[in-house]
């Protein structure tokens, strides 16, 4: 039997002035979710200056290079 998870990625904003046990929970959601969700969580790309995408496109290099296809990006309603 193959137990081959597929992997996924996660791409997220942090704030510049959040602090660090901010960013560490919200990496250990993520994993969570992931695995909850039968993913191997192979990354995370934070971006943490508004409207630079510069960790965006790093994903986008990452998936077209593994061939990847699974991103789980984290919905923050206020």
């Amino acid at each position: 039997m193959n137990n081959v998870r597929p992997v996924a990625y996660a791409y997220l904003y942090v704030a510049p002035d959040a602090d660090d046990d901010t960013s560490w929970r919200l990496e250990a959601e993520l994993r969570r979710y992931a695995d909850d969700q039968g993913f191997d969580l192979a990354g995370l790309f934070y971006e943490d200056i508004t409207g630079c995408f510069a960790s965006w496109e790093a994903l986008r290099q990452e998936l077209r290079q593994v061939n990847a296809h699974h991103v789980i990006v984290p919905s923050f309603s206020t």
